[in-house]
């Protein structure tokens, strides 16, 4: 039913965290584990063989593009009928997770995009119904998403971007994207991750940009994406510049 696929790299403690999360899951549920390691030299590979080869179903350990090439390698090696990204040092909310979003699949309907709430830092955070003006200013976190594999039948993630290649596979999916939004939380997201730095704000948004306008959907669509890139990009740029001088 279900095919969790986690990335790592160098990442042995959060990679037990998160494989711990996933055996507290794992019971009569048909869940297929998939772990997709960038060539880590950390003992990460010792550890799964000898803690939880019982609940990994396929390990795959080498150099990768990033961490959008190790999801695509996950989505190709994904038997199950519904995907989902749970990555080294997310876990899952509570106990009753996965058997929440069987049961939800279960009920049945022509969804393909399951999204629910997430917490993060302590802070259960909730997503609006998805819309173009909602993605105008945010983006739904891949760890409160399951995602119908035919999804990624035409198109895997783009690594050309770094951030945003989720934000721009969603983009170019919208004609096909049939969604329903979970009562329940999946899963407390890592916080600590690249997408979440200050640092690299400017370099998403323009990637965001980049997405919006290279995507198949109309003009006047892409207008309402671009209404809060048109202010948070400058300022994130003149943030930038501010810290550079400040740094000198």
């Amino acid at each position: 039913m279900i095919s969790i696929i986690t990335v790592c790299y160098n990442a042995k403690t959060d990679l037990s965290k998160t494989m711990d999360s996933i055996a507290k899951q794992v019971g009569n549920i048909q869940v297929e584990v998939i772990v997709i390691d960038g060539g880590s030299t950390d003992g990460s590979q010792y550890m799964l063989e000898q803690k939880y080869r019982h609940i990994v179903s396929k390990f795959i350990s080498e150099k990768d593009k990033g961490i959008y090439d190790a999801m695509n390698k996950g989505i190709k090696q994904a038997h199950n009928e519904w995907i989902y990204f749970l990555n080294a040092g997310d876990v899952f909310a509570n106990t009753d997770a996965v058997s929440n979003i069987s049961q939800l699949i279960e009920n049945g309907g022509e969804y393909n995009f399951i999204h629910a709430p997430y917490i993060s830092d302590g802070v259960t955070h909730t997503s609006a119904e998805l819309s173009l003006q909602y993605l105008s200013a945010h983006m739904i976190n891949h760890q409160s998403i399951l995602y119908r594999k035919e999804l990624f039948d035409e198109e895997l993630y783009d690594t050309s971007y770094r951030f945003c290649a989720d934000y721009a596979h969603l983009l170019n999916s919208w004609a096909k994207i049939k969604a329903v939004k979970a009562n329940f939380v999946i899963a407390n997201f890592d916080s600590t991750g690249i997408s979440s730095s200050e640092h690299n704000k400017k370099r998403m948004w323009e990637e965001r940009i980049r997405a919006v306008w290279s995507s198949s959907l109309p003009v006047s669509s892409k207008i309402v994406l671009s209404k809060r890139a048109a202010i948070a990009y400058p300022y994130h740029y003149l943030k930038g510049l501010i810290s550079s001088n400040e740094k000198r």
